[in-house]
């Protein structure tokens, strides 16, 4: 704890240790204006000697004249009045009172020198002229000069708050661009999910929130760190650095950030881009967990970074490794689930085969030896068409089984035909009515693992209505979006309890399936019915196919 600070007084904050900041540089601002005004400009002094010299020539003119000039009454004397009067004005009332008494006193000498002798109360007269000029000029000559220094302290003061006050405009304006350059990184990403979609994003509003020429992110792969710059994302033509004699390998390394000039190693800025001249790199730390290094970058006759900018990239920074590590865990979470879901599938398909096919052609077998061992021709033809229902009757469930695993229709007439061929089938099976509304694009087909999950999900729908809910009608729609796939299922059967159903691989399949396709499910029932699924899975600018 430093000796300034007392154990119970609050931290301050950033922002308002920069307010301090900005309210002392506005003081000191202030002061030395201040004292540039008090200090006499240069041509000053020159000018008050001439008008010391100037009020000299008007006493030695007057005096001179005084003695040439027969003046019995000394009126001449009175001329006095004009030089105490210029320096009461340049100088004040002291000066005017000095001048006073030196004309008084040159009044009496000319007396001296032409042998005339004015009456005393001459001489009162004359020093009473003489004091009040210098008085009263000098009086005002002051008052004066302080309204006017008053008048330009207070235009002085006004330029210089005009000036802070653009200052903090401008200040205010880039602080506005910097929060909501800050607002849609933040908006990026909690709602965006796929990563480099937000990496681009941050990356183009962290070079404005920075005033970075470029702005790169350097993600570690093995002994190497790969670039990503904008919407240049990560590629073979991308540069890599070395992990070690690199400068944001050091910050990785370290976890420091850093800021450089020209006086580093040129060829350590070079590696950051051919004309670097100034950087500024800070580590991507999420958790303690070092992920990566974001480097804002200017060249020759650019800026160099402040530390008000590393603050700033530093919290950019905080969002993109909020952002890597979010996309890494949904990634780990996505495959997890991926392989739940296939170990469940094999599960349930080895459950079928065992419990139905295997049993089937087993009995089948047993019915075809049954008649082989009674050796009765017609024993053996009763049993060979007892064992050709059981086979046909195999073969009908290996072919659906086979379409669940992959159906034909999927692949060779697309997701509408499929769809509406599975439904048909279903209706038929379960004895319901189906209204079909499936509205997608003929002319160019989805992304094939969005075709599967919007599939699987309508399948799954289905075969529980058919297994479950006892339904007199089923409502199917499937209708393409711009940018996403709406799908609802309903049917009028008995429902439940979504809440009380086992997980299994029915509801918690087709939530697995809209979560690994980045969309959502909801099932919504009750007893008595009806049963309601809905999903949207949204459509990746490419994620179509012709």
């Amino acid at each position: 704890m430093s000796a300034g600070t007392r154990a119970d007084e609050p931290p301050i904050s950033a922002g308002a240790a920069r307010a301090r900041q900005i309210e002392l540089e506005a003081a000191q601002r202030r002061v030395i204006e201040r004292l540039r005004a008090s200090a006499p400009p240069p041509s000053s002094a020159t000018k008050r000697v001439l008008i010391v010299a100037g009020a000299a020539l008007l006493f030695a003119a007057t005096f001179a004249a005084r003695v040439v000039i027969s003046d019995p009454d000394a009126l001449l004397a009175n001329f006095y009045i004009v030089p105490i009067a210029v320096l009461a004005i340049e100088f004040g009332t002291r000066a005017g009172l000095l001048a006073a008494a030196v004309a008084e006193a040159l009044v009496p000498a000319w007396s001296v020198i032409d042998n005339v002798n004015v009456h005393p109360l001459g001489y009162i007269a004359r020093g009473a002229a003489f004091v009040i000029t210098g008085l009263v000029v000098g009086r005002f000559s002051e008052r004066l000069r302080g309204d006017m220094a008053v008048r330009q302290d207070a235009q002085r003061d006004l330029a210089l708050y005009a000036d802070q006050l653009e200052a903090s405009n401008r200040g205010l304006a880039r602080s506005v661009e910097r929060l909501e350059a800050f607002a849609e990184i933040a908006r990026a990403v909690g709602g965006e999910t796929e990563l480099d979609r937000v990496l681009s994003l941050i990356l183009a509003q962290g070079r404005e929130i920075v005033a970075a020429r470029t702005l790169v992110m350097y993600l570690p792969e093995g002994d190497e760190l790969a670039a990503v710059s904008g919407s240049a994302m990560r590629s073979d033509s991308q540069p890599r650095l070395p992990l070690n004699g690199s400068l944001a390998g050091q910050v990785l390394l370290t976890g420091r950030p850093r800021r450089v000039g020209p006086e580093v190693d040129r060829a350590q800025l070079s590696q950051l881009a051919p004309d670097a001249r100034a950087a500024i790199l800070v580590p991507l730390v999420f958790r303690g967990e070092p992920l990566g290094v974001l480097a804002g970058i200017n060249g020759e006759g650019e800026r160099a970074f402040a530390e008000e900018d590393e603050q700033l990239l530093m919290s950019v920074a905080a969002s993109a490794a909020t952002a890597v590590a979010t996309a890494r865990s949904v990634a780990a979470a996505r495959l997890r689930l991926s392989v739940e879901a296939a170990d469940q599938a094999r599960a349930r398909w080895a459950r079928e085969l065992h419990d139905e096919t295997l049993q089937g052609l087993t009995g089948a077998r047993m019915v075809l030896s049954g008649g082989m061992a009674r050796g009765d021709p017609g024993a053996l033809r009763r049993a060979a068409e007892a064992a050709d229902a059981h086979l046909a009757e195999e073969m009908r469930k290996l072919r659906d089984l086979i379409a669940e695993l992959r159906p034909a229709a999927l692949d060779d007439l697309g997701l509408g035909p499929a769809i509406e061929s599975l439904a048909k089938r279903q209706a038929a099976i379960g004895g319901f009515a189906v209204e079909l509304d499936v509205e997608l694009e003929s002319e160019r087909r989805l992304d094939r693992d969005t075709e599967t999950a919007i599939y699987r999900i309508v399948q799954e729908a289905l075969s529980n209505a058919v297994k479950h809910a006892g339904a007199r009608a089923v409502s199917l729609r499937v209708t393409q979006l711009p940018d996403r796939v709406q799908v609802a299922v309903e049917d009028d059967g008995a429902g439940f309890d979504p809440d009380g159903v086992q997980a299994g691989f029915g509801l918690t399949g087709m939530r697995e399936r809209a979560l690994l396709a980045g969309g959502r499910l909801w099932v919504a029932s009750a007893d008595g019915g009806p049963t309601r699924v809905a999903a949207v899975l949204p459509l990746p600018a490419n994620g179509r196919r012709s």
